[in-house]
């Protein structure tokens, strides 16, 4: 179960004991499975992940897993560092000690995940691999990550009801905007869900994919409104096109086609799919319908807005039990208008559950 938007929630009380240790045993299994003897992490989602904090970086190898921080965040997070059973070694963080560091690992190859190291890593005498295997341990979410997206989801949902009254009340696109996002810090949400903020284009600008609010009056017609909310470093992701005032009737048929394909796509997903045979299935779909597809049908979702699973057509990424994406399917004429629908779901047992609602 979720917990309603009504429900007061302290994030560091609802962290479960022992998080850290079961997910760098994790990451440890898969690192075994991929025959990876070091692995090194400075990306802020994966420190957040294996840490609870995003300062610092991670080195685990086969002896042991350390977590290099600056003196100051070493004493700022001195409690939560500190407690029972954290399973990183502390260590604080010094100029130019990366390279001293990976000379004396007893292993040829360091995995990172991101390649900005690349060059000390060779003074050492060591070849870097760019692995995202922490990213395949993450896209699957436990209870705990489960229920902060789905108050997140609630957000959302929340602040697309609110985004339905907005639209219609003659406000300019970038007003319109500022006070949904206004909404949705005042009721919790951490940051918007995307760098540059929520998205809200009306016609002819919403053939735009990534259109981005104008200083100008929201016009008449289909309306597209893609936003999102965080919550304890978690996200969800929703979009809605609004009808407003009078429709033509392509406008209208569009807008149908599109809610319609993503129905569609949502019960044709079972636990185990390949992400790229629901995407394959979406391209179809819509082109059943008259139209071309110019983006992915979906992403998976989680501390980062767009992270595994990844839909391609090449992707070999499956839809486990507990993973989160989102569906998306939209249509652009060009400098006429765009529509598109998008949720973010977790997987169940059985089909896909709708975390925006």
């Amino acid at each position: 179960m979720y917990y309603s938007l009504k429900t007061p929630i302290t994030i560091e009380k609802m962290v479960p004991k022992n998080i850290y240790v079961k997910r760098l045993k994790a990451v440890y299994d898969k690192m075994h499975e991929k025959k990876i003897h070091a692995l090194y992490l400075s990306k802020p989602e994966n420190i957040f992940y294996l840490t609870g904090k995003s300062a610092g970086n991670v080195l685990l190898t086969r002896e042991k897993a350390s977590l290099f921080a600056p003196p100051f965040f070493l004493k700022e997070y001195e409690k939560h560092y500190g407690v029972r059973n954290y399973p990183l070694k502390l260590f604080e963080h010094r100029r130019g000690q990366l390279k001293n560091i990976f000379t004396k690992l007893r292993c040829k190859k360091v995995a990172v995940d991101d390649l900005k190291f690349n060059q000390i890593i060779q003074e050492a005498k060591k070849i870097s691999q760019l692995s995202d295997l922490i990213l395949d341990v993450r896209s699957t979410k436990t209870k705990y990550e489960l229920n902060l997206m789905g108050k997140a989801g609630k957000l959302a949902y929340k602040a697309m009801r609110y985004s339905q009254k907005i639209v219609g009340g003659g406000f300019k696109e970038l007003e319109a905007v500022g006070l949904i996002q206004s909404k949705l810090y005042g009721w919790g949400s951490e940051k918007p869900s995307f760098g540059g903020g929520m998205l809200l284009s009306s016609p002819p600008f919403s053939a735009d994919i990534h259109a981005q609010p104008m200083n100008r009056r929201i016009c008449s017609g289909p309306v597209v409104v893609d936003l999102g909310a965080v919550v304890g470093g978690y996200y969800s992701d929703m979009t809605r096109t609004f009808k407003l005032g009078r429709l033509t009737k392509l406008q209208t048929d569009v807008v149908e086609s599109v809610k319609n394909i993503q129905a569609e796509v949502v019960d044709n997903i079972y636990p185990g799919v390949k992400a790229g045979d629901v995407h394959e299935h979406a391209v179809k779909l819509i082109s059943k319908h008259g139209f071309d597809f110019y983006h992915r049908i979906g992403h998976g979702v989680g501390l980062e807005i767009h992270e595994n699973p990844r839909f391609t057509m090449e992707s070999g990424h499956t839809l486990d039990v507990n993973t989160v994406f989102t569906i998306e399917p939209g249509v652009y004429l060009p400098q006429k208008f765009g529509v598109r629908f998008e949720d973010t779901y977790v997987m169940g047992r059985k089909k896909p559950k709708k975390l925006t609602k």
